[in-house]
């Protein structure tokens, strides 16, 4: 038998009982539910008025100390729409409730207008905050200004609560009158229906549906939520709650067929995209260094056949040129590609980093005969745990910036130093030109700020980009500052806790 013509057998006497009591009591329900429905939307409305007069009691306490603020940190001061755009909210929800057809029509209107002049010294105040010439008294006219606006509104809002407070208390003592009609009425006939279906819930609901229901939706939310090795009951009945036990297992196998099936599927274009991309960068170099070697050869022979010609070489000459930057570009290009995928193959050892860059200052001294100075600042031994060739790879990309761009007759300087408690810095600093206020473009990928000459050499804006990335994969970071002597590049690694 079906659990609906069950629980329409069951419950024929009550719902027959209950509707008499509906019936006969429907008059005063309907009255007292008008009634307090009007106490309960007065009482929110009444909240809302007291929640805005906080909100504008702290909202009255930035404005008055913004000017404060600004001289304090000669900076512009927060704005203040997250505390305006929540009185708004509290003000419009007391300006729609149903409760103020009932307010006298003068006291709403003093708070709309009130409202809508604080509203607009607030957004006055905030274009002042966000103006580039802001100053102090400009700061102090609107301040003073929205303070007054602001507590125009929050008197109209007192008079406004006064109101709905003696609103609500008419409505409470109404409610009083006509409370009880409906309990005598629906006492005999409800207590009657109430116990009937006591027994119903009992014997029938609790113990033959809800317990049957509670599984199964515990069931359905588990699988629902993608657990899919959740187990399921098997209810063999045939009542809708054992036809629903079916369908779910068969829900529930099915997915877990289309899961593995799309598992398997992701795992094979993941591992394809993987394989192209790394292998993309060399393909891309082979195929052009193809292209590269026949146009070389093309020139070469048309210098030969034409020799004489001054001009004919004179483009030969650019092409070559033009060659050589192209062949520079791609392979700084492509090493920039395949840093990442490398990175993925280094494996990481323990460092003592005084001595790293002790061994490193006097290989890149001896191989590019500079004048680079190691300066330590740290009291006593310390590690890091990194790869030995992408460090030196990350310092090569910075000491060479040092090099280029220092004063003739100065010194590179390589600076170890403390940075916070678990982290070391490594400052390369050279005495030169200032960098840009934008320091943070200089690590983007091919930005330079060289001459011509020296990107026609093969330094067109990577190496920095690419000492950022090993920094990154060191868990470290790199920041660029100036000083008063000049540039400073500082790299902040992880120590080692051994």
């Amino acid at each position: 038998m079906k659990i609906r013509n069950k629980l329409l057998l069951a419950t024929a006497i009550p719902i027959t009982l209950l509707i008499v009591q509906v019936l006969l009591v429907n008059i005063f329900i309907r009255e007292l539910q008008l009634a307090v429905q009007f106490i309960s939307t007065s009482q929110n409305v009444i909240e809302a008025d007291l929640l805005a007069k906080d909100q504008l009691e702290e909202l009255r306490r930035h404005v008055k100390n913004i000017p404060q603020t600004y001289v304090q940190s000669n900076d512009s001061p927060t704005l203040i729409d997250p505390i305006w755009r929540d009185i708004k909210r509290n003000i419009e929800l007391i300006s729609t409730s149903p409760v103020m057809t009932s307010v006298d029509e003068r006291v709403i209107a003093t708070v709309q207008l009130a409202f809508a002049k604080a509203g607009d010294e607030v957004e006055s105040l905030n274009r002042a905050l966000t103006s580039s010439a802001l100053d102090m008294n400009t700061l102090l006219v609107h301040a003073i200004s929205t303070d007054s606006a602001l507590n125009l509104l929050d008197q109209s809002l007192a008079d406004l609560a006064l109101e709905l407070r003696q609103q609500l208390q008419l409505a409470v003592d109404r409610e009083q009158n006509i409370h009880n009609r409906p309990i005598i009425a629906g006492v005999l006939i409800g207590g009657f229906a109430v116990g009937l279906l006591v027994i119903l819930v009992w014997l029938f609901v609790d113990r033959g549906i809800v317990r049957r229901l509670t599984k199964l939706s515990q069931e359905t939310l588990a699988i629902a939520g993608g657990d899919l090795t959740a187990p399921t009951s098997t209810d063999k009945s045939n009542d809708e709650f054992g036809k629903m036990s079916q369908a779910l297992n068969v829900f529930r196998n099915n997915a877990i067929e289309i899961k593995e099936a799309n598992l398997r599927e992701i795992a094979q274009k993941r591992k394809q995209r993987q394989y192209w991309l790394e292998h993309m960068a060399s393909f891309l170099r082979h195929e052009l260094k193809n292209k590269q070697v026949g146009a070389e050869q093309s020139i070469r022979l048309l210098s030969s056949k034409e020799g004489g010609n001054p001009q004919v070489l004179k483009y030969c000459d650019r092409a070559s040129s033009s060659l050589i930057e192209m062949k520079e570009l791609i392979n700084s290009t492509v090493d920039a590609a395949d840093i990442e995928s490398a990175l993925l193959s280094e494996d990481f050892t323990v460092l003592d980093v005084q001595k790293f860059l002790r061994n490193y200052t006097d290989k890149t001294n001896e191989r590019l005969n500079a004048g680079i100075v190691m300066i330590n600042e740290l009291p006593d031994q310390c590690f890091i745990r990194g790869d030995e060739h992408r460090l030196e790879q990350m310092l090569d990309k910075l000491i060479n910036n040092a090099i280029d761009f220092k004063e003739p007759g100065t010194d590179a300087i390589i600076r170890l130093a403390r940075r916070y408690d678990r982290q070391i810095a490594i400052n390369i600093e050279n005495h030169g030109p200032a960098l840009a206020a934008d320091t943070q473009a200089l690590f983007r990928l091919s930005y330079s700020v060289r001459s011509v000459e020296q990107k026609r050499q093969g330094n067109v804006g990577f190496g920095l980009f690419v000492a950022r990335r090993i920094a990154d994969y060191h868990h470290g970071a790199i920041e660029a500052t100036n000083t008063h002597k000049g540039p400073v590049f500082t790299i902040c690694l992880p120590v080692h806790a051994g």
